[in-house]
């Protein structure tokens, strides 16, 4: 992926979730991939449901007719237009299940999420503030996952 984002990270903690039996490992799976589509959904929604002020433009569409597409402004997240980017938001786990990512494999992604100055382009961030938005929730559920995962390790 071309820009991804992560909540949290510990490997120490990883190697030890890796050690467990399989049984205790699946819930765990599941509470990553839910908590992966919730960020996957929060920024596709930022980039799809945002009310932009930026710059209307006016582009020729072929045979005498024009589509209006109303941008981003600085700072708010980037305005769908052809739906490329929101079409590109994906989530992946690592192939031990135990960690994911969500990103999009457009070069412009990155572009749009920090800005790109050689071009002018303030940030329009759409990633971020998505994994920001559902932080609390992951760490919870996650949290809780391990807390039971190791708990049925035990066993």
């Amino acid at each position: 992926m071309k820009l991804k984002t992560e909540i949290l990270r510990d490997e120490e903690l990883l190697q030890k979730l890796r050690e467990l039996p399989e049984h205790a490992r699946a819930p765990l799976r599941a509470a990553i991939v839910a908590s992966v589509l919730d960020v996957q959904t929060a920024a596709i929604n930022s980039i799809q449901r945002g009310t932009p002020t930026g710059t209307v433009y006016r582009r020729y569409r072929g045979e005498g007719s024009y589509v209006e597409h109303q941008a981003s402004a600085s700072g708010e997240p980037p305005a769908s237009d052809t739906g490329a980017l929101a079409s590109s938001v994906r989530w992946v786990l690592d192939e031990d299940g135990l960690t994911g990512a969500v990103g999009s494999n457009l070069v412009y992604s990155r572009a749009l999420e920090f800005g790109w100055p050689a071009s002018n382009l303030e940030a329009r961030p759409w990633l971020f503030p998505a994994a920001e938005k559902n932080r609390r929730n992951v760490v919870a559920r996650i949290a809780k996952a391990v807390r039971d995962a190791l708990a049925k390790g035990a066993k």
